[in-house]
């Protein structure tokens, strides 16, 4: 994403002083085996989030991420994992299966439809029984603006009831939701059937 190439150097700045998403990622990975593939979409800098995953040194983590800045700094940051520089939509996830997926602070970036349709492509990349951990902008549906480092955003939330919708239509079954301290909106939903 061109918005995030321009704002490399202070967003990595403020997310390496932030654990916001930790708590999060921390009950996942509770739920998952040694040895656990997880998918992170969006992964930006690798920072805090990725690096979390991988200081356990029992998972394997692979980074998605469409701006090029940012997973060269996920290269420096994380060098033990896999990353690919392409589009959610256009990526083939390494043409593997994961344990659990992460998209902490992505999916709203997309228009609706198009959220819709890379949940399904995430969910479709999960094993039986793996797990999908999310965020959206609010909890109710929705569009607003936000500026970064002073660069615009918009942020789209399909809402609580339509993303448990959306996420049962997959297979999936919705385990928890609640804001963080950043006034993030997080799903955790297993996949219950293929």
């Amino acid at each position: 994403m061109d918005s995030y190439n321009k704002i490399v150097r202070w967003y990595a700045e403020e997310r390496s002083k932030s654990t916001i998403g930790i708590p999060e990622v921390r009950d996942l990975l509770l739920r998952l085996d040694n040895g656990a593939r997880i998918l992170d979409v969006g992964c930006g800098t690798g920072v805090p989030i990725g690096r979390y995953i991988v200081e356990q040194n029992q998972f394997s983590l692979f980074g998605i991420d469409s701006s090029a800045e940012m997973v060269a700094l996920f290269r420096e940051n994380l060098p033990e994992a896999l990353v690919e520089c392409a589009r959610i939509q256009e990526s083939d996830f390494f043409s593997l299966t994961f344990d659990a997926a992460i998209s902490w602070g992505v999916l709203f970036h997309l228009l609706p439809e198009d959220q819709k349709t890379v949940l399904a492509k995430i969910v479709g990349a999960l094993k039986e029984g793996g797990y999908l951990l999310f965020t959206s902008g609010q909890e109710k549906d929705g569009e607003r603006k936000g500026v970064m480092d002073g660069i615009e955003f918009s942020y789209f939330s399909l809402g609580r009831e339509k993303y448990e919708r959306v996420l049962s239509a997959q297979g999936l079954t919705m385990l928890d939701e609640h804001f963080d301290e950043g006034e993030n909106y997080y799903y955790l939903a297993q996949k219950i059937r293929p």
